[in-house]
C-alpha cells in the first residue's frame, strides 16, 4: 500500500519532488565524479618507470630523527665509483636532476630536467638506450620536448640553469618514459650545482647476478644507506612527491564527496520539507480515512526512496564524463598521481544510491513524523490554517548550535592563523545546523524586514508580507536549500580567495626591492652578484625557497611533525633590510648572519608562530633539519651530522615565510 501511495503521488503531484530531486541529482553526481577521482588516485602504478629496469637502487636516508625531512637528501657521488669496482655489478650509474629551461627560436621556453648523459641508458626505451651519449658542447633531448620547440638533431637550443645561460647542439632526439634534457656528464654535474652529490645511484648487476645476491653486496659495500629493490620503493626516490599528492587527491575528493553528502543531507530534509507540507491536505484526509502513523510514514519514505532511486540513475552517466573532463585536465597539469587511470566502476553509484537513501530517508520520516502522529481532526485542521513556530526540542537544540557557533566565531576566528582556517568548516556546519533549525524562525524575521519595503508598493507587496508570515514555516522550506547552498559556497570560495588576497598582500608588504627577477626553475646562481655591480643598483639579494623541520634548542632536540618554510639569501641580513621588511616585531633582521664571524653557529630571522610553537624567542636557541644546500645560497656551514644544525633566534617576524 505504502508503495502504491507513493507512486500514486509522485504521478499526482510531480512538482513537489521537483526541489528533491534536483538537490540528490547534483550530490549523487559530485559523489559519482569524485568516486571515480579517488579510485583513480588510490589506484595509481606505483611501478618506477624512469627507474624500471634498475633492479637494485640506491638513494640517501631522508628521515632525521624518525621524521621525514621534506626535501631531497643526496649521496656523495663517490659512492658510485665504489660500487662500480664490486665483481657483481656491471655499472653504477650516479643520477641526479635539475630544473632547466629549453628555448629554440621563437617557440615558447620549456621547462624540464637536467640529467647526466650516462642515464640516457635506463632510461630511454627499445633501441634508443643503446644511442651514443651527447658529448660536450652537446644534448639529447626526449621526443616529447622536441616536438614543442620544433626542433630536429643538428639544430641548436639555449638552456638556462643555476649556472647560467649557453647554447648546445642537439645531438639526439630520444623516446623515453618520462620528459627531459640530457648533457654530458660533466657538463651535468657542473650545471646542477651540487656536483660531488648525487639523487640516487642506478646499480646494474653483471649477467647471472640476481637482483638479491647484488642487492646483499651493496648494502654491505654502501655503508648507512637505503638499498631498494622494490617497485614502490623505488618509484618513492622516482617520485620523491608520489605518497603526499596521492595522498593529497585521495583527501580532497573524499572530502568533496563528504561535503556534497553533507549538503545534500540538509537541503533534501528541507525539500523533503516542503514536499510534504505542499500536501498536508491530502496527508490530513488519509488519516481521516483510517491510515494509520506508520503507513503515512513508509509512504514518505517510499516517496524519497524513489525519487532517490530515479535521481542516482539520471546522474550515472553525467557523474562519470565529468570526472573525465577533471581528470584530464587534472593529468594534464600533473595534478594526478602518476600513473592514475581513470576506468568505471560501480563502487561510486553504489555510494552515491546510499549516500541518496541516506539523505532522502531520514528527511522524509523527520518532515512527516508531526503529519503522520496527529489526530485526523487535528491533521484537517493544520491543514486550513498552517501551524506557526517551532516546536520546543528543535528551539532549544537551534539555540544551543547558535550559542556554540558564536562562541566559537569569536574565540577561535579572532586568534586567526591555522587555527581559524582549520576551523572555519567546524564553524560553518554550526551555523547550517542553526540555519536548518531554526528556520521558521528566521524566515519570519527575514518576512517581517523585507516586508517593510513591500508594504510600499500596495496591496501586492501587502499580501505577500502578510502570507510569508502566515506560512513562515512553508517559506523557510523553500529559503533554507538556497540559504545553506549559497553560504556554503561563499564561505568555502571565501576563505580560499581570502587567504590567497592575504598571502599576496603580505608579501608585497614585506617586499620593499624595485625589482624583482624570476625565472622557471630558478635565475643563474649568480645573478645577484653581477646585478649588485651593475650601475644604480643599491643592493641585489638572492632568495632561495626550502622547506626544513624546527624543533627546540639543545643536544637532545627532536623536530617537529609539521614541516616549514623557509628561506635562505645570499649576502648579510644588513644587505636583505635594504630589499625586504617583513614587519620585526623583535629583535633585528640585520643580525642574521651566517656561521662564524663571531657567531658560533649562526642566526636566522623567525616568525612569530613557529617560535612560538617550539618555545624559542630572540638571543635563544632553535634546531633546524633540513636534507641539502641549495644551489650556492649558503645559510650556514653545512654542520658534519650531514642535515643538522643549533642556530640563535636574532629576529621575530608575522609574515610568511616561517623560517
Amino acid at each position: 500500500m505504502s508503495l502504491g501511495l507513493a507512486r500514486a503521488q509522485i504521478r499526482s503531484r510531480p512538482s513537489a519532488f521537483i526541489g528533491t530531486f534536483v538537490a540528490l541529482l547534483f550530490g549523487a553526481l559530485v559523489i559519482i565524479c569524485c568516486g571515480h577521482l579517488l579510485f583513480a588516485a588510490a589506484g595509481a602504478d606505483q611501478a618506477p618507470q624512469r627507474y624500471a629496469a634498475v633492479p637494485v637502487l640506491v638513494a640517501p636516508d631522508s628521515e632525521a630523527e624518525g621524521s621525514p625531512v621534506p626535501d631531497r637528501e643526496r649521496l656523495d657521488i663517490s659512492l658510485a665509483t665504489r660500487l662500480a669496482a664490486l665483481p657483481q655489478v656491471k655499472a653504477a650509474v650516479a643520477d641526479t636532476a635539475f630544473p632547466v629551461t629549453v628555448s629554440a627560436g621563437d617557440r615558447a621556453p620549456v621547462t624540464a630536467e637536467g640529467r647526466p648523459a650516462s642515464t640516457i641508458r635506463f632510461a630511454a626505451t627499445g633501441k634508443d638506450a643503446a644511442q651514443p651519449e651527447p658529448a660536450e658542447g652537446q644534448l639529447s633531448l626526449d621526443a616529447g620536448t622536441a616536438r614543442e620547440l620544433g626542433v630536429a638533431p643538428g639544430a641548436t637550443v639555449r638552456v638556462t640553469a643555476s649556472e647560467g645561460t649557453a647554447s648546445y647542439r642537439l645531438a639526439t632526439v630520444v623516446d623515453t618514459r618520462r620528459p627531459g634534457v640530457w648533457f654530458a656528464d660533466a657538463e651535468a654535474w657542473r650545471l646542477s650545482g651540487h656536483p660531488d652529490r648525487a639523487d640516487a645511484i642506478a646499480v646494474l648487476p653483471k649477467p647471472g647476478v640476481t637482483a638479491d645476491r647484488l642487492a646483499a653486496e651493496v648494502r654491505k659495500a654502501a655503508g648507512p644507506v637505503r638499498v631498494l629493490t622494490g617497485e614502490g620503493d623505488r618509484n618513492a626516490v622516482e617520485n620523491p612527491d608520489f605518497a603526499v599528492l596521492q595522498e593529497n587527491t585521495i583527501g580532497m575528493f573524499g572530502a568533496m564527496g563528504g561535503l556534497s553528502l553533507y549538503i545534500t543531507i540538509f537541503v533534501v530534509a528541507n525539500t523533503m520539507a516542503l514536499s510534504i507540507a505542499q500536501r498536508q491536505r491530502e496527508t490530513a484526509l488519509l488519516r481521516g480515512i483510517g491510515a494509520r502513523p506508520g503507513q503515512i510514514r513508509r509512504t514518505a519514505a517510499a516517496e524519497a526512496s524513489l525519487v532517490a532511486v530515479l535521481a542516482v540513475a539520471v546522474a550515472v552517466a553525467p557523474g562519470y564524463l565529468l570526472a573525465r573532463v577533471l581528470f584530464d585536465a587534472m593529468e594534464t597539469r600533473h595534478l594526478m598521481p602518476p600513473g592514475s587511470q581513470l576506468e568505471f566502476t560501480w563502487i561510486p553509484v553504489a555510494v552515491a544510491a546510499f549516500a541518496g537513501l541516506l539523505a532522502a530517508v531520514p528527511g522524509s520520516l523527520i518532515a512527516s513524523f508531526r503529519a503522520a502522529r496527529s489526530r485526523p481532526a487535528q491533521a484537517l485542521g493544520e491543514a486550513a490554517v498552517p501551524r506557526r513556530g517551532i516546536g520546543p526540542i528543535r528551539l532549544v537544540i537551534g539555540l544551543a548550535a547558535l550559542a556554540g557557533a558564536v562562541t566559537l566565531t569569536v574565540t577561535v576566528l579572532a586568534g586567526g592563523g591555522t587555527t581559524a582556517n582549520n576551523a572555519a568548516p567546524l564553524i560553518l556546519l554550526l551555523f547550517m545546523v542553526v540555519v536548518s533549525l531554526l528556520g521558521p524562525l528566521l524566515a519570519r524575521v527575514a518576512t517581517e524586514i523585507l516586508g517593510l519595503p513591500l508594504r510600499l508598493t500596495g496591496v501586492t507587496g501587502e499580501l505577500a508580507t502578510l502570507n510569508g508570515r502566515a506560512r513562515a514555516r512553508r517559506l523557510s522550506s523553500a529559503i533554507v536549500p538556497v540559504a545553506l547552498v549559497v553560504a556554503f559556497g561563499v564561505v568555502k570560495v571565501g576563505q580560499q580567495t581570502s587567504m590567497t588576497y592575504e598571502a599576496r598582500v603580505q608579501s608585497e608588504a614585506s617586499l620593499s626591492a624595485d625589482r624583482v627577477v624570476e625565472a622557471p626553475g630558478g635565475p643563474p646562481r649568480n645573478l645577484a652578484e653581477q646585478a649588485a655591480r651593475a650601475p644604480g643598483v643599491g643592493a641585489a639579494t638572492g632568495v632561495t625557497d626550502l622547506a626544513l623541520l624546527v624543533g627546540p634548542g639543545g643536544k637532545d632536540a627532536r623536530p617537529d611533525k609539521d614541516s616549514v618554510r623557509a628561506r635562505a639569501f645570499t649576502g648579510a641580513g644588513g644587505q636583505l633590510t635594504r630589499n625586504m621588511d617583513p614587519g620585526v616585531v623583535s629583535g633585528s633582521l640585520a643580525r642574521v648572519r651566517p656561521a662564524g664571524g663571531g657567531y658560533a653557529a649562526g642566526t636566522v630571522a623567525v616568525e612569530q608562530r613557529v617560535a612560538d610553537r617550539v618555545g624559542t624567542a630572540v638571543g635563544k636557541p632553535i634546531t633546524l633539519w633540513w636534507a641539502t644546500e641549495r644551489g650556492s645560497v649558503r645559510w650556514w656551514r653545512r654542520p658534519t651530522s650531514g642535515g643538522r644544525a643549533s642556530v640563535t633566534c636574532c629576529c621575530l617576524m608575522p609574515l610568511s615565510p616561517g623560517i
